[in-house]
């Protein structure tokens, strides 16, 4: 245990809040003459309290007043089969009169202590994974109101608790607000690459169809193989050119066997360009040296005759190429263009002499956007590691001063165990005089 600040003390959840686990759902509640709306798992997010989807059930007139939610409760996720997932928490706000909760969720009601302060530590505590590795069980950790009450926690004047509590919304709406820039950043990067690639193939050129610019055009055999973990050939389907890029990482892979049902009409060499027609359709990659693979379900192949395989590749995966994926797909559950459709795609008929200098134009928009992918996602990771540290440093005293005018937490731990020692006697009076009528 980690020596702490002078005034501050170490304590427990169940020590400065009260700790309720929700109730059980049950088919007999599901409807009755005391429906309620309750909160369940899926309404707390990282953002906050998502109430756009609230189910009712039937909460009798006691079941409610232990149940229902008040302005200023935590409600914590019980489970989750991610260990930073578990107890991720969100203030309700009483956004719904009368509003109770399930038992996928704990409620904190703090008293005595700041709720801003305990926010923030149960937040520190989920991220961290910490909440996760207290909690029981192995595919599903359950926290567990036991659990969540003996979690311990750094406990500081509550003076400083508050000036704590808003020293991080400050550091971490700032850090929010360069984390939603960056992504909205590096969505845009895309679209941008598409487009100024296809500012490349110049309109004056004049479009064919593609099928006649190829020496070949197939798919695979219209069934899907069966994978072999350990295979030794690659089978490539649709979301292994996702962005025109070939990822083999997690690839599927067949044995010799279903391999080569699956080369019985074309076999892919380097230089061929395979192309998505199902799913996450319309992106296509140039197969390179050193790989032994074949095409699974939803997989088309080219080899271009008359056009270099980078810029077919180039042109399909531009605005261009897309928008006619996009007008050729049929189907919503199940999206995926007709190999009639693909053939009369129109390209562009690339002079011989313009190919190498069209090709090192578009390797220098893919390296630049490359590079700006490069600095986004590295500012995605700076946010976050700083968000972290603010967190980190927040709950060992190091991100606000210390004040020695403010009451010492011993002090306030001492009367919150009074007022508790209280409503425990007081809560035991009423049960016995409840019993004894």
């Amino acid at each position: 245990m980690r020596d702490l600040p002078p005034g501050w003390e170490w304590t427990t959840i169940g020590e400065v809040a009260s700790v309720q686990l929700g109730r059980q759902r049950s088919p007999k509640n599901h409807s009755g003459s005391h429906m309620r709306p309750y909160l369940r798992s899926a309404n707390v997010t990282w953002d906050g309290i998502d109430l756009a989807d609230v189910k009712e059930m039937n909460f009798e007139p006691d079941e409610a007043e232990r149940f229902e939610l008040k302005p200023g409760d935590l409600l914590l996720n019980e489970a989750s089969g991610s260990p930073n997932e578990v107890g991720k928490p969100a203030i309700w706000g009483g956004e719904i009169e009368g509003c109770c909760f399930q038992n996928t969720l704990l409620r904190v009601r703090p008293q005595g202590v700041s709720t801003a302060y305990l926010y923030w530590y149960c937040r520190a505590s989920a991220l961290g994974g910490q909440f996760g590795e207290a909690g029981r069980g192995v595919n599903i950790r359950h926290l567990g109101k036991q659990g969540l009450a003996s979690f311990r926690c750094p406990l500081p004047p509550l003076g400083e608790q508050e000036r704590i509590a808003a020293a991080i919304e400050e550091h971490v709406s700032i850090l929010y607000a360069a984390e939603a820039s960056a992504e909205a950043a590096r969505v845009r990067v895309e679209p941008l690459r598409e487009r100024a690639v296809g500012s490349r193939f110049r309109e004056g050129w004049q479009r064919i169809d593609l099928v006649d610019t190829l020496e070949r055009l197939s798919d695979c055999p219209h069934r899907t193989p069966g994978y072999s973990p350990d295979g030794a050939h690659l089978a490539l389907r649709p979301r292994d050119v996702v962005g025109g890029r070939l990822e083999t990482a997690h690839t599927a892979r067949v044995n010799e066997a279903e391999y080569s049902q699956q080369i019985a009409r074309d076999k892919p060499r380097a230089g061929d360009v395979v192309y998505s027609r199902e799913l996450s359709y319309g992106w296509a990659a140039v197969v390179p040296d050193g790989l032994s693979l074949c095409l699974s379900q939803g997989m088309v192949l080219m080899r271009p005759a008359t056009v270099r395989a980078e810029l077919l590749a180039a042109f399909l995966n531009s605005a261009e190429g897309r928008s006619q994926a996009h007008r050729a797909a049929t189907g919503s559950a199940h999206p995926h263009i007709n190999l009639r459709d693909i053939k009369r795609y129109r390209v562009p008929q690339v002079p011989e002499q313009d190919q190498d200098e069209l090709l090192g134009d578009i390797e220098r928009i893919e390296e630049a956007c490359e590079r700006l992918t490069d600095s986004l996602e590295f500012v995605l990771r700076r946010t976050r590691a700083l968000h972290r540290s603010v967190l980190a440093a927040a709950f060992c005293g190091q991100l606000v001063p210390q004040d020695p005018n403010d009451e010492l937490a011993s002090v306030l731990l001492d009367r919150i165990r009074r007022e508790n020692d209280a409503r425990a006697t007081a809560q035991t009076k009423r049960t016995r005089k409840a019993r004894a009528s």
